[in-house]
């Protein structure tokens, strides 16, 4: 899968309020993201930087399906977990 669609799916899947798209103007690879009145294009070698990320961070998996939500942008909250003797 091309990491273009690989991000995209991963965006898509995350479940918020955002458009995902590609623009016929722009070069083949690239993604358009916009959330509300802000837009961001990312080129296609941003994309491609960004997917190995994810890829690296365990978020996604190569066909961009998620495997762990991310809270980017949110407050980190550590997790609790109760252990047992």
């Amino acid at each position: 899968m091309r990491a273009v669609d690989a991000v995209a799916r991963y965006l898509w899947e995350q479940g918020e309020e955002l458009d995902i798209y590609t623009d016929p103007e722009e070069p083949p690879g690239h993604l358009v993201v916009r959330e509300g009145d802000y837009t961001r294009v990312f080129s296609p070698e941003e994309v491609v930087a960004l997917a190995i990320t994810l890829l690296a961070m365990g978020l996604m998996d190569e066909r961009g399906r998620p495997l762990r939500r991310g809270d980017f942008g949110r407050e980190v909250r550590p997790s609790v977990v109760e252990v047992s003797a």
